[in-house]
């Protein structure tokens, strides 16, 4: 499952600020901006093809994948599945990305100038379909079968995927 740090112990001894997990691997979060992952290597533990010596600001996960979203923009990912290999959008993903966002198995990094670029999942076709509904103001992204749940900063939401694309009834509590 993961559980076994023996071999980054000394690296997890002092100054970690944060801990990740995908479904069997961890990444802690070190006050330098360094990332130390440990675990099982299909779920995330082999970091060694990207840079996490420095300036990582936040990392997320999906269930077997990681994103790290850097100081300068960008955004740099591992694991086997689940969002873990980004190459067909890591152009997109080397400047003014703010925020990344996840689900189960998709990751959505939102950009300065407000586009959202998708990928893993059933997504990575879908960048355009998916934008057509971004460009609004959101919160929080829920995923279930294929099906994504968008819920925008105004306590509405647009469900995407599955059948068809469709607004979901007002969410917000009545007063």
């Amino acid at each position: 499952g993961g559980g076994d740090s023996s071999a980054v112990s000394a690296d997890l001894s002092s100054n970690v600020q944060n801990i990740i997990s995908t479904s069997a691997a961890f990444a802690a979060i070190k006050t330098d901006g360094s990332v130390v992952t440990w675990g099982n290597s299909l779920y995330g533990s082999d970091s060694s093809g990207v840079d996490l010596s420095a300036d990582v600001q936040k990392v997320i996960s999906t269930y077997s994948g990681f994103a790290a979203l850097k100081s300068d923009g960008s955004v740099v990912t591992w694991g086997t599945y689940g969002g873990g290999d980004s190459s067909a959008v890591s152009s997109k993903l080397s400047t003014n990305v703010t925020k990344v966002l996840s689900t189960n198995s998709s990751f959505f990094a939102i950009k300065s100038d407000g586009s959202v670029v998708p990928w893993g999942g059933v997504l990575s076709s879908s960048e355009i379909k998916v934008n057509n509904h971004f460009n609004i103001a959101f919160d929080k992204i829920v995923e279930a079968s294929g099906t994504y749940l968008i819920l925008k900063k105004d306590s509405t939401a647009i469900s995407i995927g599955g059948s068809s694309d469709s607004m979901v009834p007002d969410l917000r509590s009545s007063p």
